[in-house]
């Protein structure tokens, strides 16, 4: 049947072996405007930050760089209502002939949002969803294993509740 063929995503071949650490970044938490998180997150595949603001503006963006990385393999592609992605926006390394690391992995873990820092580890991404770690570097790191992005995304929200009491 046309509609339960595989919808496994096949392997980007221009892409080499990367190190275990590309698909970490770095979540810098810079400031809460009325409810909505703001700050950067940096990787080391990235010539600079991404920007965001909201949680669902920073894991669309996250998403959009490990598809551009092949980092983790997905074992699935997204389902869109588009037929064609001409609608969504470019990849994130589609500017760069070469995949470059831009920092290094301690440059990277030297950096720290203005309230808060998470540090995300996706390790697989299965299920059309993330699995991995999350370690908030503030003080005593702490680290909590995620088996989806919505279960991510609670763990945010328990921080940044922790940072708004402080």
């Amino acid at each position: 049947m046309k509609g339960s063929q595989s919808m496994r995503s096949k392997p980007n071949t221009n892409i080499p072996n990367l190190p275990m650490h590309a698909s970490h970044v770095m979540v810098c938490v810079d400031e809460i405007r009325e409810g909505v998180v703001c700050g950067r997150a940096i990787n080391s595949f990235l010539s600079k930050p991404i920007h965001f603001t909201g949680l669902d503006h920073l894991f669309l963006k996250l998403e959009f760089l490990y598809d551009s990385l092949q980092v983790p393999q997905p074992t699935n592609q997204v389902r869109r209502f588009a037929r064609k992605n001409h609608a969504l926006p470019e990849r994130v390394l589609s500017d760069y002939p070469e995949v470059t690391e831009f920092w290094s992995p301690q440059k990277t873990k030297a950096c720290r949002g203005k309230l808060t820092t998470v540090l995300i580890r996706v390790m697989y991404r299965q299920n059309a969803s993330w699995q991995g770690q999350a370690v908030w570097v503030e003080g005593k790191e702490r680290v909590q294993c995620f088996r989806s992005a919505l279960e991510l995304l609670h763990l945010f929200q328990s921080v940044l509740l922790i940072v708004d009491k402080a």
